[in-house]
């Protein structure tokens, strides 16, 4: 007799389980569709889309229910039908079927009776098999089942126009939008020998949509041809094709009915994102749209100022080249009183509306609802930055420029990166920032004395300043062989731009072309809870050290430092170098900083760690479980991935305090 031991871990078949089918297992009936329920042994759980079940549905009504739905029999009706409790009820409200393969063609089946193209009386053809056939029957379903690949659909497609189906039929009949026909007809366009590399996998669909921007193969071909395997991406195949397009912010600025009724052409994309997708043909067109456009904001704004400057993109260079008057600020209007309470509401708004996002229970656990969260989440952070345009533009319009240096500022008006004009008003622009530094120093001597007559200079300007060229490049000769006075002179800049309030550098300008920005703004902006860290607790008693003994007047600062231990300078030039690293990012990548912070063997661990509201309460569950798996604690990770959102970040920042855990941004 021989004996059958069970592999450890393999279960064994419980009775009433058939794997094997018998011959001719299987009979088709016509079931109502109000008597089918979606049995628990259909193997298939994944929630379709209801954008998919719709296009089935679509489908359904307009070619019939090609393939037939596998069922069971049930010995006691149910009540409910497997998903909902209201959804495709019986009239009789029990199920005496459950279907247990077929569930998408189920689904599109209640959604045609609740749209009222079908009723539940209806009849639909069912293969009826034994219940003990149901789990391995459902399996066989679905595993053997092989969908239609996304090059035979646009074959298929290009096939039917050709025999003479219009585009408006095939939409209908297969339940999808025309411009859906559209792209896949376009898609076929495409040049054979391109189109079998689609087949193959080598070309994606994005770059296959950018090839069919064109219907000439020639053109296609060339374009794959010409660029290099590492550079194909959608984008350099549309330019090798269209040439270099125009600036989106430029096109969005403008706006395309504008340019086009200016005369300009656009070749149209039928992959673009919206109805308004196009490429514009004509660059100068556009450019010279924008200019006008410009103008026309600019109109009302040259009124009591020196000059405005019109600019047509904006970068950091073009920020350089423009400084902040010396301004007080002048009380708000009731409008402006009223607009600033209203833009400050809408932004608690949309803090709330944000924390919501970030608290969600359900934060992609299901579907596509993680991408549609990442997109209402990028939407709401556009808006905030909107707001806070608006809120600065305001405050701009409340700044009262220092009389003594008006005569030298003005206003800029450039597009932003969105396409949204911007007006930055008491400018000084770059090459004025000394004359607007002398003069202002000029106004604090007092007015007790009449001021003696200024003689008119004996020299041209031109001759001055030739002059002093050559006394400029003789300090910088004489001040190599000068250590001391260099690190002075190195130091006075960022002293007076880090350490003081804001109008210590035009009252103390530099002789050095060198600026000092520090980010403190930004990073409690980014950050509410830095206030609290260890890091801010170390800088704010450096700062506090040094600004004790600092003159109190930053008039003084050149000649004190000139007078400081070269060691105290070191430590006073570090100090401020410190101060002006600036390592914020919206996205993880490379930078400086890591340089530097790997030379000083920066560990975060030390510095930080995870909180309820300064990381885990702004992370999706899934994320806050694959942290704490990563800190050594998997089983605890299954059990927060089972609870509520607010219960998760309770106890993950309990198991993670002192574990020295980093997300990957904080690490290395």
């Amino acid at each position: 007799m021989e004996t059958i031991i069970n592999a450890p871990g393999v279960p064994v078949a419980e009775p009433g389980i058939a794997v094997r089918a018998d011959q001719d297992e299987g009979s088709i009936e016509q079931v109502r569709i109000g008597a089918l329920r979606l049995d628990e042994s259909n193997v298939r759980k994944d929630q379709p889309s209801e954008q998919d079940i719709a296009e089935l549905a679509g489908l359904i009504a307009s070619q019939g229910l090609i393939q037939n739905l596998t069922a069971i029999v049930y010995d006691t009706p149910r009540r409910d039908n497997g998903v909902t409790k209201t959804k495709g009820r019986s009239k009789k409200g029990e199920f005496t079927h459950g279907v247990i393969a077929g569930g998408r063609r189920l689904r599109a089946l209640w959604l045609l009776v609740q749209r009222g193209r079908l009723c539940a009386d209806d009849t639909v053809p069912c293969r009826v098999v034994p219940a003990a056939r149901a789990l391995a029957v459902s399996v066989a379903e679905n595993s053997g089942r092989e969908a239609m690949s996304a090059a035979d659909t646009v074959v298929a497609f290009a096939d039917m126009v050709n025999s003479g189906a219009s585009v408006d039929e095939i939409a209908l009949c297969f339940g999808v939008s025309a411009l859906t026909v559209r792209r896949r007809l376009a898609l076929a366009n495409v040049s054979p020998r391109l189109f079998d590399l689609y087949r193959q996998g080598t070309i994606t669909l994005d770059q296959l949509a950018a090839l069919a921007l064109t219907t000439d193969h020639a053109r296609q071909e060339a374009a794959w041809d010409s660029l290099p395997p590492y550079n194909r991406h959608a984008a350099s195949i549309r330019r090798a094709i269209a040439g270099e397009a125009a600036p989106q912010y430029l096109v969005n600025f403008v706006g395309l009915n504008a340019y086009r009724a200016a005369g300009g052409q656009v070749a149209r994309d039928l992959f673009s994102g919206d109805g308004e997708g196009g490429i514009v043909q004509d660059l100068p067109l556009l450019q010279k749209l924008a200019v006008e456009k410009l103008q026309a904001i600019a109109a009302p704004l040259r009124e009591g100022v020196a000059w405005v400057e019109l600019m047509l993109s904006w970068d950091y260079a073009d920020s350089e080249q423009f400084r902040a008057a010396p301004t007080s600020l002048r009380e708000a209007t009731e409008a402006e009183a009223a607009a600033i309470a209203a833009l400050e509401a809408e932004a608690e708004r949309i803090d709330t509306e944000l924390n919501a996002l970030y608290d969600s229970d359900d934060e992609g656990d299901e579907g596509d609802g993680e991408g549609e969260a990442s997109k209402q989440i990028d939407a709401l952070q556009e808006q905030a930055r909107d707001i806070d345009a608006k809120l600065a533009e305001i405050r701009d319009m409340r700044s009262i420029v220092a009389p003594e240096v008006a005569a030298l500022a003005g206003t800029v008006v450039y597009i932003n990166s969105g396409g949204s004009p911007c007006i930055l008003r008491n400018r000084i622009k770059r090459t004025d920032a000394a004359k607007a530094a002398r003069v202002a120093r000029s106004a604090t001597a007092t007015d007790d004395a009449a001021a003696e007559p200024i003689s008119a200079p004996a020299l041209s300007e031109a001759l001055c300043r030739s002059l002093t060229a050559h006394r400029t490049r003789a300090l910088q000769a004489v001040m190599l062989g000068q250590q001391h006075t260099a690190l002075a002179a190195l130091a006075h800049p960022l002293v007076t731009s880090l350490l003081y309030d804001g109008s210590a550098s035009w009252n103390s300008p530099s002789a050095l072309g060198i600026t000092a920005h520090g980010c403190d703004g930004s990073m409690h902006a980014a950050a509410p809870d830095l206030a609290d860290s260890p890091a801010q607790h170390a800088i704010a008693a450096a700062v506090q050290r040094w600004q004790a003994v600092l003159p109190e007047n930053a008039s003084d600062v050149l000649r004190w430092l000139l007078t400081q231990p070269t060691d105290a300078l070191l430590e006073l030039l570090t100090l401020c170098a410190s101060l002006t690293i600036d390592a914020m990012t919206a996205r993880p990548q490379d930078t400086a900083a890591d340089i530097l912070a790997e030379t000083v063997g920066l560990d975060m661990a030390d510095w930080w760690q995870p909180t309820g509201p300064g990381y885990l309460s702004r992370v999706s569950k899934s994320m806050i479980a694959e942290a704490v798996a990563e800190a050594g604690m998997p089983d605890e990770a299954l059990a927060l991935a089972k609870a509520k959102k607010g219960e998760a970040v309770e106890r993950a920042a309990s198991l993670l305090d002192g574990k020295r855990w980093l997300p990957a941004v904080l690490r290395g």
